[in-house]
This record gives structure tokens, sequence and C-alpha cells, in this order.
């Protein structure tokens, strides 16, 4: 999927409507899927779009939607880490500090086959995949929103059908 959003322009209200309306459900679930937390997604995916909007440098990403995904998947990922470290805090403190830590195996466990199977895939091969059969991008944008090469999107998506055919397959026999 291209992004709708005209390059070498600011992004403008109008782009912004645009985005939202065409793209923006599947760039949240797409960063849900790759980072495991479908209830920040949705905050991770509405910053990175507030960051790009404020941007006074002129920059603007040939493809708005991998960019977006990217970067909210990249501050989701750090809020996690925050927040575990947080919990590991507490949890030095007490027992009342574990509910946190269930409360997040409680999500992953009912997102499902698919999401356990992705939570499997090394971080660039998850987000790959993701960005590549969710979100519809080409192995081109792809590598140009993560800076690697054409070939090494290919790599990784093979690598990550391999292993999710074996996940799926032992999750079937189960």
């Amino acid at each position: 999927m291209s992004s709708l959003i005209s390059p070498n322009q600011r992004l403008g209200r109008d782009d912004l409507v645009s985005f939202v309306e065409t793209e923006y459900s599947q760039v949240v679930a797409s960063v849900a899927l790759m980072t495991g937390d479908s209830d920040g997604a949705e905050d991770a995916v509405q910053d990175a779009l507030a960051s790009l909007r404020q941007r006074q440098d002129g920059f603007r990403p040939d493809n708005v939607a991998a960019w977006v995904t990217v970067v909210a998947a990249n501050g989701s990922r750090s809020t996690l880490r925050r927040r575990g470290a947080e919990a590991r805090a507490f949890e030095r403190l007490g027992p009342s500090a574990t509910a946190s830590n269930d409360d997040a195996a409680s999500r992953l466990s009912d997102a499902g086959l698919i999401s356990a199977a992705l939570a499997e895939l090394p971080d660039r091969q998850r987000h790959i995949a993701v960005l590549y059969y969710l979100g519809d991008h080409s192995v081109h944008d792809i590598a140009v929103a993560l800076k690697v090469s054409d070939g090494t999107v290919k790599t990784q998506l093979s690598r990550a059908r391999t292993t999710l055919r074996a996940s799926l397959e032992r999750g079937d026999n189960k």
C-alpha cells in the first residue's frame, strides 16, 4: 500500500485526515502485532504522527505509513521496556507489583495463535513480516523505512516465513 500523501511538502491537515481515513487502522494493527501491545499501539501511532507533523526541517518520508509504523513500533517498544523496568522495580518492593506482568501475559495469550507465532520471531523479522503482510508495503518501501537493502528484507521475510510455518504447524497439532 502506498501512502496517499504527496512527497516533498510538509504534512498538512488534509493529508493527515486522508491518512487517518485510509491507513491509520492498518498502521495501528501493524504496530500492535509488531510489539504485542495492542493497548499502546494507538498512542504510539498518534505520537509518531504528531512528531512528523511538528517537524520543522521539511522532512517528508517517501512512504508515510511505513515511516509511521516503524517510528511507532520503536516508541511502543521503548514504552514497554520502561514499563518492564518499572514492574521489576515494584516487584523488588513487594508482591503487589506482579499484577502488571500478569496483565501483559494475559493480553499476549488473548491475541491468539498468530500473535504468539509472531512473538517467536526476532524483532527485525517480525517487523518486516508485519509491514509486508499486514501493512502491504513493498520490499523496497520496507528497506527504505528500515534503512537496509532490499536483499536484507527478502532474506528476513524468507526466514520469518519458515519460522512462522513451523510455529503455526506446532500450534495446529496441540
